[in-house]
């Protein structure tokens, strides 16, 4: 309702929050996350396992060619059970109706698929041996244990090299800024209640810059 529930002074003249970026773009105020850098696979890949499912409904659902003239009535051609398509007078069936078929493709569209799952575990690092399910069919990782030693150390390196950039630009900030509030207002009484009047005469609290 527009109600101002409190007004604070920022003593520290910095933003109220800090960042956490997976991959920092400069000049850009949000970073790349996991799901942005495999957004663009991943919508080929529905758009794959749309065109899969449209082709199964193809061939399960059938068109036909006719001679509408021979037709009793268009009706019939609705697929159901126990249905019966009724023509006129025609010495061959094949003169009037026949079947329309559509290849089956979708094991091409599954050999596309398992590529492009292939290039999403490379731009983003999980692959199947640092998720644990590469199991006896997976034939996009080395099979030997030495393969897999490999790729779930590039991986490991990849993931360190992330926690780092996590920990200097976020985890650090984060710490400073809970130091310099607990510097702005601890006083000696809250040192001794805490270690005693004996620690506080050795006690020296560092600047957190």
């Amino acid at each position: 309702n527009g109600t101002v529930l409190s007004v604070e002074e920022n003593l520290d003249r910095l933003p109220p929050f800090a960042r956490l970026d997976y991959i920092r773009i400069p000049g850009r105020f949000y970073g790349v996350g996991p799901a942005e850098l495999v957004a663009a696979i991943n919508e080929e890949i529905n758009e794959l396992r749309n065109l899969r499912v449209d082709n199964v409904n193809l061939i399960i659902n059938r068109m036909f060619a006719v001679i509408e003239s021979k037709l009793i009535s268009s009706n019939d051609l609705i697929s159901r059970p126990g249905g019966f398509v009724r023509l006129k007078s025609v010495e061959d069936i094949r003169n009037a109706i026949i079947p329309l078929d559509f290849p089956d493709v979708t094991k091409s569209s599954y050999q596309e698929t398992f590529e492009l799952e292939k290039q999403a575990q490379e731009v983003s690092g999980a692959n199947k041996v640092t998720l644990g399910s590469g199991g006896s069919q997976a034939r996009d990782i080395n099979q030997t244990l030495g393969g897999m030693e490999l790729i779930a150390s590039m991986a490991g390196n990849r993931f360190a090299y992330v926690a780092s950039q996590m920990e200097i630009n976020y985890n650090s900030e984060v710490t400073r800024r809970f130091w310099r509030s607990i510097y702005r207002y601890i006083s000696p009484e809250m040192v001794a209640r805490i270690l005693g009047p004996e620690a506080l005469m050795v006690f020296q609290l560092e600047d957190p810059d």
